[in-house]
């Protein structure tokens, strides 16, 4: 929504153009590693596709800040939960980009 947008804005993230879609199972067999965002997505993954061979990894494992694995939809919730969201995002996404080996 409208506040979503703003909050990615003021951290330099520009989701205008972004469009979520829903994970289906021709999709999974696209991919060998997939990041998540919650424990469910996770069970949802193995709903999805019980023999899936990937990886999936929680997005939150990479917050060296300690905090739980989860990284629960801020949708609903006020603006400083957006901002702390999207931060910690952020964070865990630059911290996965340093384990992705650059293509040559």
């Amino acid at each position: 929504g409208p506040l979503s947008l703003r909050v990615a804005k003021s951290l330099g993230v520009d989701l205008s153009r972004h469009r979520s879609r829903t994970l289906n199972e021709d999709m999974l067999s696209q991919f060998e590693v997939v990041v998540v965002m919650e424990g469910s997505h996770m069970k949802s993954i193995q709903d999805l596709n019980p023999h899936f061979g990937g990886v999936v990894i929680p997005l939150g494992s990479f917050d060296e800040q300690g905090m739980n694995f989860s990284i629960p939809d801020p949708h609903g919730k006020d603006h400083k939960t957006f901002v702390d969201t999207y931060s910690r995002i952020m964070r865990c996404v630059e911290k996965l980009a340093e384990h992705i080996p650059e293509k040559k």
